[in-house]
């Protein structure tokens, strides 16, 4: 799809409201004009043929024309900007939803600042080519072309000139025209490289400070800001180049027009009147054109962000389904499964068949790089296995709506994001649930101790990033937020690595009495937390290579014993 079909797709949708916007513009235009044009009959008709009587005639046509030019140039702003902000919506709306729905593979691949420069500049600046540029561009055309009208009308030759004047004009434009787009879609780049330098070092302060790196950190910000900065100035001398040459071209179009319409009123073959018209008609129309041209020059430019935003809401999004499940989950199936990040890269999962359990504890466990976290990300739908299925009652996971997969679906990861908003926001995130039965959740993961001592207790803020508490604290947070859903499925995620071994072993059995009879799925980090699972999935290069209770995997005396003895030996070297 071309950059101007994409465009059109947006404005159909109002087109009742654009259309009638391009309208007024116009009508605003010939108010313009002929407010002017009346200028001709009270010189020529009025003062120089001592006709007082018409000027009451001209006057009221006068002020009609300025007031109607006035109310428009005031209203006309007023639905473009109405048009603009709808788009800017529109877009930021259907940005945000698409943003959800890209693999997250395919997310990963750029950095969050960049996601973040597509909505503060490039939406914004596509919305206002939408809203208000193409209309002015209409506006400024139909200007030109009614301003040639009127002057070919009264001097031929001067419009010749205006027109010979013009075409150098457009000439020295072109020249400038490739360049101004490469600037600026240097500037765009250079904008965000230096945006995503910017959130590192905001982000990665405390580690900066920590190191003793601020001089390192200096010179990289410096480094991104000048190219940013060059790419300005580069753009900035373009710009006085370009206002340079059309300034003198504007000044010689004027000079022109005054002495040859001097000329034309000494042989009486012009009278003053459309003399004092024609000039200010001919500096109309010259900054028309620089105004059509300028608008133009722009949109050339700015379609580099266009094809950016265009190019980024076509991005391939993950394939969803649209069954919902009737009744509870009764059954989940891994069958087969091969999964890979991508074609290049040896597969993480082979041929992986696992039935999990429903009601029960599981866990799975493994050596570093086994796969278990890939597990979890595939029966969220973060990822999709590359070949085999996973069924749940009997359907294939892949065709569940994900929206109403994860109103059954619970995730804690290692290290979950947390909002610079207060603890109740973060808990809640929009889920409704009184302050007691809140307060029962934090108290099972222990961290209403904690929240107690602060001094707006639930609505005290944590800062950026949960900057202002400790990691196992946050930890504590999020498996509150998961708990307190109520979820069919419940998956942990290394959820409490940052916890020390007795209060970790204190929270999992808080859980497992709440998760009684539900299922909850353990990615585990220390073996010593899951000993009561009802059935433990061993995992190596891949596949289930183990499976069965704690004491059944013991007695094997294989992989998961050898994993439960290191585990036992690093604990001793600690203690010594």
């Amino acid at each position: 799809m071309t950059n101007l079909k994409w465009i059109w797709l947006y404005i159909k949708e109002q087109k009742f409201l654009y259309f009638t916007c391009i309208l007024l513009l116009v009508i605003e235009s010939i108010a313009e004009i002929y407010s002017v044009k009346m200028q001709q009959y009270i010189i020529d008709e009025v003062i120089i043929a001592g006709a007082y009587e018409k000027l009451w005639l001209y006057i009221p046509l006068i002020a009609v024309f300025y007031l109607l030019f006035s109310l428009l140039f005031v209203i006309n702003p007023y639905i473009q900007s109405k048009i603009h902000g709808k788009i800017k919506s529109q877009l930021q709306e259907q940005a945000l939803l698409h943003f959800y729905k890209i693999p997250f593979k395919k997310l990963q691949e750029k950095r969050d600042a960049k996601y973040v420069h597509y909505f503060s500049n490039e939406i914004p600046i596509v919305s206002r080519i939408i809203g208000e540029d193409i209309a002015d561009i209409v506006k400024y055309a139909f200007n030109t072309l009614l301003l040639c009208g009127l002057i070919i009308y009264s001097a031929p030759l001067i419009l010749i000139a205006i027109l010979i004047f013009s075409i150098i004009y457009i000439q020295i434009g072109r020249k400038f025209n490739m360049k101004q787009k490469c600037a600026w879609k240097e500037i765009q780049h250079q904008k965000a490289e230096f945006l995503v330098t910017l959130e590192e070092g905001i982000t990665s302060t405390r580690d900066i400070i920590a190191t003793n790196s601020h001089d390192w950190e200096s010179k990289r910000f410096s480094k991104k800001y000048n190219r940013y900065f060059q790419s300005l100035m580069q753009e900035g001398k373009l710009k006085i180049q370009q206002v340079y040459s059309m300034e003198s071209l504007t000044l010689s179009a004027q000079l022109f027009v005054l002495g040859y319409g001097g000329f034309l009123v000494l042989n009486e073959t012009m009278t003053i009147g459309v003399l004092v018209v024609i000039f200010q008609l001919t500096s109309t129309l010259l900054q028309s054109f620089i105004k059509l041209y300028n608008l133009i020059f722009a949109f050339s430019g700015k379609l580099v962000s266009v094809e950016n935003i265009k190019q980024w809401l076509q991005t391939p999004v993950s394939n969803d389904g649209s069954n919902k499940l009737d009744k509870p989950i009764e059954e989940i199936s891994f069958e087969d499964i091969y999964f890979r990040h991508n074609e290049d890269s040896d597969y993480i999962l082979k041929n992986l068949s696992i039935n999990i359990p429903i009601g029960k504890k599981v866990a799975i466990v493994g050596p570093s790089g086994s796969g278990k976290s890939t597990i979890a990300s595939l029966l969220t739908k973060f990822n999709n296995a590359h070949t085999g299925k996973i069924k749940v009652n009997g359907y294939d996971l892949e065709s569940i709506s994900s929206e109403h997969w994860r109103e059954k679906v619970a995730v804690v990861f290692q290290d979950s994001y947390l909002f610079p908003s207060s603890i109740k926001d973060n808990l809640l995130m929009g889920y409704k649930m009184g302050n007691d039965e809140l307060q029962n959740y934090c108290e099972a993961m222990l961290i209403q101790g904690m929240i107690s001592e602060l001094p707006n207790k639930f609505e005290s803020l944590i800062g950026e990033r949960g900057v202002t508490i400790s990691g196992g604290q946050k930890q504590r947070l999020s498996l509150v937020r998961a708990l307190l859903r109520n979820p069919e499925i419940l998956i942990l995620d290394e959820s409490t690595s940052a916890l020390d071994v007795h209060t970790e072993k204190e929270i999992q059995n808080n859980i497992d009495k709440i998760r009684q009879g539900k299922t909850t799925i353990i990615i585990a980090h220390r073996l010593s937390t899951i000993r009561n699972a009802d059935v433990i999935f061993v995992i190596n290069n891949g596949k289930v290579c183990e499976q069965g209770t704690h004491v059944e995997l013991i007695k094997m005396g294989s992989i998961y014993a050898d994993l439960v003895n290191k585990e036992l030996e690093d604990d001793r070297k600690k203690v010594l």
